[in-house]
Protein backbone atom coordinates (compact mmCIF):
# COMPACT_ATOMS: atom_id res chain seq x y z
CA UNK A 1 0.00 0.00 0.00
CA UNK A 2 1.09 3.48 -0.53
CA UNK A 3 -0.47 6.59 0.87
CA UNK A 4 0.05 9.90 -0.86
CA UNK A 5 -0.57 13.38 0.95
CA UNK A 6 -1.67 16.23 -1.23
CA UNK A 7 0.96 17.56 -3.10
CA UNK A 8 2.80 13.72 -2.99
CA UNK A 9 2.91 12.27 -6.78
CA UNK A 10 4.12 8.72 -7.69
CA UNK A 11 5.98 8.30 -11.04
CA UNK A 12 5.55 5.24 -12.37
CA UNK A 13 7.64 3.97 -15.62
CA UNK A 14 6.79 1.23 -18.04
CA UNK A 15 4.36 0.19 -15.63
CA UNK A 16 1.67 -0.76 -18.56
CA UNK A 17 -0.60 -3.43 -17.01
CA UNK A 18 0.08 -2.28 -13.66
CA UNK A 19 -3.48 -2.31 -11.78
CA UNK A 20 -3.87 0.83 -9.33
CA UNK A 21 -6.45 0.29 -6.97
CA UNK A 22 -7.92 3.10 -5.02
CA UNK A 23 -8.25 2.23 -1.28
CA UNK A 24 -9.08 5.69 0.45
CA UNK A 25 -8.94 9.18 -0.96
CA UNK A 26 -9.14 10.26 -4.13
CA UNK A 27 -6.86 9.68 -6.85
CA UNK A 28 -6.02 11.35 -10.35
CA UNK A 29 -4.08 9.25 -12.63
CA UNK A 30 -2.64 10.82 -16.14
CA UNK A 31 -0.05 8.76 -18.52
CA UNK A 32 2.43 9.98 -21.18
CA UNK A 33 0.79 10.32 -24.62
CA UNK A 34 -2.70 10.03 -23.30
CA UNK A 35 -5.03 13.03 -23.30
CA UNK A 36 -7.27 11.57 -20.38
CA UNK A 37 -7.24 12.81 -16.76
CA UNK A 38 -7.95 9.62 -14.68
CA UNK A 39 -10.05 10.10 -11.22
CA UNK A 40 -10.71 7.09 -9.13
CA UNK A 41 -12.57 6.98 -5.75
CA UNK A 42 -12.31 4.09 -2.87
CA UNK A 43 -13.23 0.43 -4.39
CA UNK A 44 -12.07 1.83 -8.34
CA UNK A 45 -9.30 0.63 -10.19
CA UNK A 46 -7.39 1.67 -13.25
CA UNK A 47 -5.48 -0.21 -15.14
CA UNK A 48 -2.57 1.57 -17.13
CA UNK A 49 -2.51 0.77 -20.63
CA UNK A 50 0.55 3.04 -21.65
CA UNK A 51 4.57 2.01 -21.78
CA UNK A 52 5.86 5.76 -20.57
CA UNK A 53 5.48 7.61 -17.72
CA UNK A 54 2.32 7.67 -15.42
CA UNK A 55 1.80 10.18 -12.54
CA UNK A 56 -0.53 9.45 -9.77
CA UNK A 57 -1.40 11.99 -7.28
CA UNK A 58 -3.89 12.80 -4.63
CA UNK A 59 -6.48 14.92 -5.09
CA UNK A 60 -7.19 15.31 -1.36
CA UNK A 61 -7.45 18.27 0.74
CA UNK A 62 -4.18 17.31 3.04
CA UNK A 63 -6.09 15.88 6.03
CA UNK A 64 -5.91 12.60 5.39
CA UNK A 65 -3.76 11.08 3.01
CA UNK A 66 -5.14 8.88 -0.33
CA UNK A 67 -4.24 4.99 -0.09
CA UNK A 68 -3.72 3.00 -3.21
CA UNK A 69 -2.53 -0.50 -4.26
CA UNK A 70 -0.11 -1.34 -6.83
CA UNK A 71 -1.08 -4.63 -8.33
CA UNK A 72 0.89 -6.30 -11.24
CA UNK A 73 -1.07 -9.04 -13.62
CA UNK A 74 1.90 -10.27 -15.28
CA UNK A 75 5.31 -11.25 -14.60
CA UNK A 76 6.57 -8.85 -17.33
CA UNK A 77 4.86 -5.52 -16.03
CA UNK A 78 6.35 -6.42 -12.19
CA UNK A 79 10.20 -7.31 -14.13
CA UNK A 80 10.32 -3.51 -15.99
CA UNK A 81 8.24 -1.69 -13.37
CA UNK A 82 10.01 1.24 -11.48
CA UNK A 83 8.53 3.73 -9.65
CA UNK A 84 9.68 6.77 -7.64
CA UNK A 85 7.84 8.85 -4.66
CA UNK A 86 8.21 12.31 -4.67
CA UNK A 87 6.76 14.44 -1.32
CA UNK A 88 5.83 17.56 -1.55
CA UNK A 89 7.23 18.02 2.27
CA UNK A 90 9.24 15.77 4.48
CA UNK A 91 7.16 12.76 5.95
CA UNK A 92 6.33 13.31 9.94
Amino acid sequence: MVSLRAGDFLRLHSASGTVISCRSGTLWITQEQDTRDIVLRPGACFTLDRSGLALISSLGDGEEPAVLQLLTLSKKAESHCAYTMVRSTPAR
